[in-house]
């Protein structure tokens, strides 16, 4: 909680309306990817598996002279295993919504990169099966953050590299209890609805997401399409309810952006 009367001056002095700025890009996307990850789950037995992923994303930005805002949904399916043949199942959602600002560099070259600052909600939703469970098969977490961001970009005449960091500074957590499928204040006597959740800040509930962006033009029939090439590294460490869920996954990503107003590549 102590973070929380920082988060909220931030939020006061990043609210001025730019209604009035003009638009320099708009545009949506849609990412497919696959991704491999190491997990630690001590709901599981064994705890350690190997993840394979598929992901899909689709999103849009919207760049102004000193603002980029970001809205994003993906769904992700994993398979996990280790060496004794034990498996595990997860379907995952996400959600990003992030504004940020131009933060001025002085005394810096015109040839150095764009930097922008800002804060952002992340939710973060999981569901976990394993048939051969000894307890119930399911577990859920449901994680809704608040988030800092970070954006670099640096544009070329035929293509544009940006690197996207978010840190969580302050979450409201639900998740099952050990490994049953119901939320916990259903499963523990005396239980009610406020201990189904956990308030914290990062250092409770340590998370990061990390991408690298290459945006290509690309020469195509009828005109020209931009290609994304995208590298993700996340880590998460959810300690909840008894429950420790430690991953770090490496996702591939690619697909195309889809103009809608002035994008660059255009």
């Amino acid at each position: 909680m102590r973070n929380l009367p920082v988060l909220l001056v931030f939020l006061l002095f990043s609210l001025p309306s730019f209604s009035g700025d003009k638009v320099l890009a708009q545009y949506n996307y849609s990412l497919y990817g696959v991704g491999v990850g190491q997990q630690k789950v001590s709901f599981l037995s064994p705890l350690f598996y190997t993840g394979y992923s598929y992901v899909l994303a689709n999103g849009k930005m919207k760049e102004t002279s000193n603002r980029v805002t970001q809205f994003e949904t993906n769904i992700n399916l994993t398979a996990n295993s280790n060496h004794n043949n034990s498996n595990f199942y997860s379907a995952g959602f996400g959600l990003f919504y992030n504004k940020y600002y131009l933060f001025p560099l002085k005394d810096c070259p015109n040839s150095f990169p764009y930097f922008f600052a800002g804060w952002g909600y992340w939710l973060d939703a999981a569901i976990d099966y394993k048939p051969t469970n000894t307890n119930n098969p399911t577990y859920y977490n449901l994680n809704n953050m608040a988030c800092v961001s970070v954006l670099c970009e640096k544009k070329f005449q035929n293509l544009r590299l940006s690197y996207q960091l978010k840190i969580p500074v302050l979450g409201i957590y639900s998740g099952s209890e050990y490994g049953s499928g119901v939320p916990y204040f259903l499963s523990e006597e005396g239980g009610n609805f406020f201990s189904a959740f956990d308030i914290g800040s990062v250092s409770m509930n340590p998370q990061m997401l990390n991408r690298f962006n290459a945006d290509f033009k690309l020469k195509a029939k009828g005109g020209v399409r931009t290609l994304r090439v995208e590298y993700e590294i996340s880590s998460t460490k959810l300690k909840l309810n008894n429950n420790v869920k430690h991953n770090t996954f490496h996702i591939f990503k690619v697909g195309y952006l889809f103009n809608k107003s002035g994008y660059e590549h255009k």
